[in-house]
């Protein structure tokens, strides 16, 4: 089926990729960089690894390519991703917060498949091929991540309310893109950070920027909450992932995130 992306329908889109109609029921979701082949194929690993955990995600049906950009034809979900519900009806953030907790230690229950690269080689390549980070702490990230526990369960690598999607009554993970295997604390600990600085996506309206500035540290701090009651994760542990969750972060080069997170950079080597 080939189309030229003029044609397509778009129906939605993230930071890493946009989403297009593409036949009955289905999606061709489109990754923004040309060269990011390698991640769709890990992506379609990731979500048959994460369905035969019992987690529910969205059919993949093959792979497409428009225009040189790699992407996954996928099932086609009815309903709205979680961030987006909220901003027309933000008295559900406890329930959110619930939803998004239950899928996030789920998910950690589940062992990754040995295809799935691991989360500190994967961390330390990012930072050891970007001049994002400050010097100063790059090397003290990579000191941490040595000592930081490894793991094998299934990590999002970029789980928030945004990438949960409701479907009927069921709310489906959607975006794998940036999957690992590791330790679990690893993968809170980039939610925490994501619910507290995280910019919202592009074209998000103006109004959930809005509810964004008032309901984030609420939100934060539920998921926080209900994520801990049913993990019980090692604080300490959380913590130091923490700090290498900003580098990454950094990595990604979100102008907009920036000097939130050289500041927390900033703090954290302070505390040493």
């Amino acid at each position: 089926m080939v189309e030229a992306i003029e044609q397509l329908k778009k129906v939605g889109e993230g930071r890493e990729a946009e989403m297009f109609e593409w036949g009955d029921g289905k999606i061709l979701r489109l990754q923004r960089d040309p060269d990011s082949q390698a991640r769709v194929a890990l992506q379609a690993v990731a979500i048959e690894a994460a369905s035969k955990s019992g987690l529910r995600v969205p059919a993949v049906y093959g792979e497409a390519t428009e225009l040189g950009r790699p992407g996954l034809i996928m099932e086609r979900l009815d309903g709205t991703d979680i961030l987006t519900l909220l901003g027309t009806k933000p008295w559900k953030l406890l329930w959110a917060a619930r939803v998004c907790s239950e899928l996030h230690a789920q998910m950690h229950d589940a062992i990754a498949v040995s295809e799935i690269v691991p989360l500190k080689q994967r961390i330390r390549g990012m930072i050891e091929s970007s001049d994002k980070v400050p010097e100063r702490f790059a090397a003290f990230v990579l000191k941490e991540l040595d000592e930081l526990p490894d793991g094998d369960r299934l990590l999002h690598g970029d789980f928030h309310p945004g990438n949960v999607m409701t479907h009927g009554d069921e709310p489906v993970v959607i975006d794998w893109t940036a999957v690992s295997r590791g330790d679990p604390a690893a993968d809170f600990a980039r939610t925490r950070l994501l619910l507290r600085i995280g910019e919202l996506p592009p074209g998000a309206p103006f109004l959930l920027h809005v509810i964004a500035a008032v309901g984030r540290s609420v939100l934060w701090r539920l998921y926080d909450r209900e994520y801990r009651r049913r993990r019980s994760p090692d604080m300490s542990i959380v913590e130091r992932w923490e700090t290498v969750r900003v580098a990454d972060r950094l990595v990604e080069g979100i102008a907009e995130e920036r000097p939130t997170l050289l500041k927390v950079a900033k703090a954290k080597l302070a505390a040493v």
